[in-house]
C-alpha cells in the first residue's frame, strides 16, 4: 500500500470532519432562510449553524474526499481551504 502524504491525510480527515459536521448540522437546522438571524440553531450548543452553512461544510467537505487520492489535489486543497479559512477569520 502507498504512503499518503500529510496533504493527503489532512484532506482526508478534514473532509471527513466537515460532511459529519454538515450532516449533524442539518439534525439541529436545516432551514435555508435569509440570514436575518432567526434562522441559525447553535450546534452542539456552540456553533450557529443553517442550510447554507450545512451545505458548504458538505460541499468541502465531499471535496476533500474527492481529492485525497492525489498529492497535487490534496496539497491544493489544504492550502485553498487553510486560505479560506484565514481570510473568513
Amino acid at each position: 500500500m502507498e504512503e499518503r502524504s500529510p496533504a493527503q491525510v489532512f484532506a482526508l480527515i478534514i473532509g471527513l470532519t466537515l460532511v459529519a459536521a454538515g450532516i449533524a448540522g442539518f439534525f439541529y437546522n436545516a432551514s435555508f432562510g435569509s440570514g436575518d438571524g432567526t434562522d441559525r440553531d447553535a450546534l452542539l450548543g456552540i456553533l450557529d449553524v443553517n442550510g447554507w452553512h450545512n451545505a458548504v461544510h458538505v460541499a468541502s467537505g465531499v471535496l476533500g474526499l474527492l481529492v485525497a487520492g492525489s498529492y497535487d489535489g490534496a496539497r491544493v486543497y489544504a492550502l485553498a481551504l487553510g486560505l479560506v479559512y484565514l481570510v473568513l477569520a
